[in-house]
């Protein structure tokens, strides 16, 4: 479980990022970003089981059962997987 930074456009279209009341939950099952109030805002849920996750103050390293990676970023407090 990690807190997470949300990123948002300034002006002149740079991101920066601003502290969000989320955290990051990894657990076999799925990944979920909820607010430190106990409310589930994203769940992401992949294919394999997970056996390990890492996680930085926007995105998240999922590794699954087969040896398949996944990067989620967190993006208006919804998971997105990167391609």
């Amino acid at each position: 479980m990690a807190s997470v930074v949300l990123p948002t456009e300034s002006n002149g279209g740079r991101t920066r990022y601003e502290d969000s009341q989320h955290v990051v939950q990894a657990m076999p099952t799925g990944v979920l970003v909820n607010l430190f109030t106990g409310v589930r805002d994203s769940t992401w849920n992949g294919d394999a089981e997970i056996v390990a996750a890492g996680v930085n103050a926007s995105q998240v390293a999922i590794g699954l059962k087969g040896r398949k990676v996944v990067i989620l970023m967190v993006k208006n407090a919804q998971l997105v997987e990167l391609r």
